[in-house]
């Protein structure tokens, strides 16, 4: 599949980011607040990281509240938090970003499960506990045909009709979940 962000004006339209309140709401709604260690979570187009870099903060914070050490807390936040974007810009600035949040805490360096890629067609070989995000939104009409024959062959929810890019992050939002995983989009 071609770049979606490629094709008119989608760039800008995908780069709407999601205000901090909401980010708070979204992560309360799924009960994202404490125990957080052993607990996987995915953000499956981070943009600017506005839902990863609180979901660091409130890891970190319930870490400590648990009496686990920097040292754990590093791998913890390398073993379970999960994102995926296409923009190699935004994935850069947020990856710089988180560094800055686990520095502030003096936590060692956190080898990052975080990937420059296309969340639709990478690979993760685990289920969540939780997956959070909100997904760029492009309408029918602004998808490119190739992006439309590709997600109309990979995706149930885009096999008919006039489907929303958003519609494929949902299903694979939804096929990532563990037995008793959240999602929240």
């Amino acid at each position: 599949m071609s770049s979606i962000l490629d094709y008119g004006n989608n760039k800008d339209k995908c780069q709407k980011y999601t205000p901090s309140s909401l980010v708070k709401t979204m992560l309360d709604l799924a009960d994202y607040k404490s125990n957080l260690i052993g607990k996987t979570v995915l953000e499956n187009s981070f943009g600017t990281g506005n839902i990863l870099k609180e979901i660091v903060t409130r890891y970190i914070n319930s870490a400590i509240a648990e009496g686990f050490d920097n040292d754990a807390i590093s791998a913890g936040l390398s073993q379970d938090i999960y994102g995926i974007e296409l923009d190699t810009d935004l994935y850069k600035n947020c990856l710089k970003d988180l560094n800055e949040i686990v520095n502030s805490y003096s936590i060692p360096s956190v080898n990052w499960n975080i990937f420059n890629d296309n969340a639709l067609t990478h690979n993760i070989n685990i289920c969540f506990d939780y997956v959070i995000g909100n997904p760029p939104y492009i309408s029918y009409k602004e998808m490119d045909s190739e992006s439309r024959i590709s997600l109309k062959q990979e995706f149930d929810s885009c096999s008919f009709g006039k489907f929303d890019y958003c519609y494929a992050f949902i299903e694979l939002g939804i096929k990532y979940l563990n037995k008793n995983g959240k999602l929240v989009q």
